[in-house]
Order: structure tokens, then C-alpha cells, then sequence
């Protein structure tokens, strides 16, 4: 019941505020267009605020739910590194950081550490 009462709460915040603003913006409560712009703009962001909780929501339920069943696999997280390093390379150049590649030999490992 607490986590119900939490996740209203969290949930019931933005929506609030997305009322309020299509309120304000309804009833032509504001003073000019620069107002105007930023009461669309927080709209806006509360809307997407609330869809991230939503989907956060979506995805507690989903892998949480009996029916999902973890991918778990073997990866070699030496060949990723090796990977991300080579990757990033040009981007720490252009930015003047220097990488030093000093990640040893690793073997490859359960994916979730089982």
C-alpha cells in the first residue's frame, strides 16, 4: 500500500502542474508571449517528466513480473573494453585527454555475475 501511495504521489505531481499550465493557457492567463512560450515549454517538460515515470513504472512491473525471464549470457568484457576504448579514442583526442590502457587480461564472465 506504501509503494501505491508513493507512486500516486510521484505520479500525481506533474499531472498537476500539466492541469495548471493547460489551465492558465486555456483561460488565456497570461501577460504576453514570452509567458505564453514559457508556460508550453514547462507543459512540455512536465509532460515529460510524467511519461518517465511512467515508463519506469512500466519497467518495475515488466521485470518484476513472473512471465520475465533474465538473458542472462557469457560476454568478454576484456574484447568490450578493448572495444569502448577504441571507440572513444578519437573523441578523448579531439579533447586533448589522454587515455592510458591499462586493463590487464580478463577473462570472459557470466554476463550477471552468476
Amino acid at each position: 500500500m506504501e509503494l501505491i501511495t508513493g507512486i500516486s504521489h510521484d505520479l500525481r505531481t506533474p499531472l498537476t502542474s500539466i492541469i495548471g499550465y493547460i489551465e492558465l493557457l486555456r483561460t488565456k492567463s497570461f501577460q504576453d508571449q514570452e509567458e505564453y512560450t514559457r508556460f508550453v515549454q514547462n507543459t512540455y517538460n512536465k509532460s515529460i517528466h510524467l511519461k518517465k515515470l511512467l515508463d519506469d513504472l512500466f519497467e518495475y512491473t515488466r521485470l518484476n513480473s513472473m512471465d520475465t525471464r533474465k538473458n542472462v549470457h557469457r560476454i568478454d568484457l576484456f574484447q568490450l573494453l578493448k572495444q569502448l576504448l577504441f571507440e572513444f579514442e578519437p573523441i578523448a583526442h579531439d579533447n586533448a585527454i589522454h587515455i592510458i590502457k591499462d586493463i590487464g587480461q580478463l577473462s570472459c564472465v557470466n554476463f550477471c555475475g552468476q
